[in-house]
């Protein structure tokens, strides 16, 4: 079960990552789609091989979730300023 659970989250950190790299893709913000490819790249092999549920591992999720909003509303409000 845990590990289903496990599988769960990091695809949804990972298609937030997608989510964002599109957007900054459909705005020709290569700085950010850079970033973007290399948090999915990096990220999704060491969150798919988490196999231990600690406190840490859902603060760091919560983390970069929050972090993946935060550029995403930034790149909103630049384009529309």
């Amino acid at each position: 079960m845990m590990e289903h659970l496990n599988l769960l989250f990091a695809a949804l950190d990972v298609v937030a990552g997608l989510v964002v790299m599109g957007r900054a893709v459909r705005f020709r913000n290569w700085g950010v789609a850079g970033l973007m490819l290399a948090y999915v790249l990096l990220k999704a092999p060491y969150t798919i091989g988490q196999t231990e549920f600690e406190r840490a591992f859902f603060f760091w999720l919560a983390y970069d979730l929050a972090m993946l909003a935060a550029i995403w509303f930034e790149m909103g409000k630049r384009r529309h300023a």
